[in-house]
């Protein structure tokens, strides 16, 4: 006799109890959403506990069926590790104990050809889970086994889903959610509320970490997040391993759900249908040998391309028009989102060349006008180095003439001799060499007696007497004709 849940009066406090331990306080396979409603209904410290709307929200009849030689193993509400007592009993809960055992008695039933889960179970408890996958999956081969998602199979529910040989899945039907969530009741402002002050005497650092009495200590978070992680990648494992796939595809799914084709093109499961063209696809199924089979896309599954493959277009217009129809549809819009994606990307990328051509000219504008300026700077420096050489070589000079026997009005044309620039290598002038040069001018014309005083030469004074003086240049001129040596500046 099954106990309906009207028939339960009683018993609140210990059922909170037993799903608080189970689900709350420590590391689930289950959907986050799914385990926040738990949450919220199991987390009243009043304990208001509402089990008709619990039961509503949760669960469905969980009664073992059986049809044209196929077993079918609903997997319904929130799963356990194992029985507690009577609560398998009233509500009917799937623990894996109980889907292990009903599991192991369809393969032992000769009248049973196939097996079938028949699934719609946001997860549950971590604790058994993997051992229970592990055991379909190492029954592979024995018999064909089918899951059916009618109509989500999340977490823990999808680790019974995994390791069978083909999963069904609906246009609307909902599986992944492949992780690990914990989460942790702080009822400390609720006991300070009421007055209860608890206090632990503990032999052992950790024996009270997590306890909900007080706000969760690093240590705890820090041995929890540990725990989740553990059970996370054993899970990611375990699915990987069912799929044949590698296990970085799981975990890149990042405990995501994912929705009929989506579900198809990940590979979580294997066929899109409806839940009763899924159960005549099984029962018209070969019941050889399964193990290891890699399910392709059904003939049924009118979304995928393998249909079409089938048959021509002639005979697909003649039978399927509306699918025709639905397919050439499809086909231009994702064509026409597609061109459309391009043609953004490709004004976006016009856009980007000439941000960058405009980057580009500008950098030009200024590398011109930064050279410009070297240019300037070179050529004032250049004209600043000549100006110093200059003023220095002039101020040799005038040291030199003011030193020697020459006349003033002559240093001008003196100094035509001697160039400073014939003695400037490198931007330097090589003052010793240009002294030298200076002074060596200086002695031959002073050697030919171009002085302050003319003397030596009666035919030059002659010629300053006629002409009632003469310049001195003119007497230098004269000297100079009459030694046979011309002045370069006469030249």
């Amino acid at each position: 006799m099954t106990i309906k849940k009207n028939d339960l009066e009683n018993g609140n406090h210990k059922l909170i109890k037993m799903l608080i331990s189970k689900l709350v306080e420590r590391p689930v396979f289950m959907h986050p959403k799914s385990h926040r409603l738990l949450v919220h209904i199991l987390g009243s410290p009043e304990y208001e506990f509402d089990f008709s709307g619990f039961y509503d929200a949760f669960f469905a009849e969980n009664e073992k069926q059986s049809s044209d030689k196929i077993a079918i193993i609903p997997v319904h509400g929130p799963l356990f590790n194992r029985s507690a007592g009577f609560i398998d009993f009233i509500l009917g809960i799937p623990t894996y104990e109980q889907l292990k055992a009903d599991f192991s008695a369809a393969l032992a039933d000769k009248d049973v050809e196939k097996i079938v889960f028949d699934i719609e179970s946001p997860g549950g408890e971590a604790s058994g889970l993997l051992d229970l996958s592990d055991f379909i999956y190492n029954s592979r081969g024995e018999k064909p086994i089918y899951a059916v998602v009618n109509d989500y199979a999340w977490s823990a529910a999808y680790g019974v889903a995994s390791p069978a040989d083909e999963v069904f899945i609906t246009r609307t039907g909902s599986v992944g959610a492949i992780g690990v969530v914990a989460a942790h009741a702080n009822q400390a402002k609720y006991d300070e509320k009421i007055g209860v002050e608890w206090e632990y005497i503990t032999f052992g650092d950790k024996k009270v970490d997590g306890n909900p009495h007080e706000p969760l200590s690093d240590s705890a978070r820090k041995d929890i997040k540990e725990e989740v992680d553990l059970l996370g990648n054993q899970f990611a494992e375990t699915v990987a391993r069912n799929l044949g796939v590698d296990k970085k595809s799981i975990v890149n799914t990042q405990a995501g759900t994912f929705m009929g084709e989506k579900a198809i093109d990940l590979g979580l499961a294997h066929h899109l249908m409806p839940v009763d063209d899924a159960y005549n696809t099984i029962r018209n199924a070969n019941s050889g040998n399964s193990k290891g089979k890699k399910a392709e896309a059904t003939v049924l599954n009118i979304t995928q391309k393998k249909e079409v493959n089938l048959m021509d277009l002639k005979e697909l217009q003649e039978k399927h028009p509306d699918l025709l129809k639905q397919i050439q549809d499809k086909a231009t819009s994702e064509l026409k989102t597609e061109l459309e994606s391009e043609k953004d990307k490709r004004v976006a990328l016009e856009a980007k060349n000439v941000e960058l051509q405009t980057q580009v000219d500008s950098i030009t504008e200024k590398n011109t006008a930064l050279e410009g300026r070297v240019l300037e700077l070179e050529k004032s420096e250049t004209l600043r180095q000549e100006r110093e050489l200059k003023k220095t070589a002039d101020l040799i000079w005038k040291e030199a003439l003011m030193n020697s026997d020459l006349p003033e009005h002559l240093y001008e044309k003196v100094q035509k001799h001697v160039q400073y620039s014939k003695f400037v290598k490198e931007g330097t002038l090589d003052e010793t060499s240009f002294v030298e040069a200076i002074q060596a001018e200086i002695k031959d014309w002073t050697d030919k007696g171009v002085t302050k005083s003319v003397l030596g030469s009666s035919v030059v004074i002659d010629k300053i007497n006629k002409a009632g003086g003469v310049a001195d240049d003119a007497v230098a001129d004269d000297l100079f004709s009459l030694s046979g040596d011309v002045p370069v500046g006469n030249a």
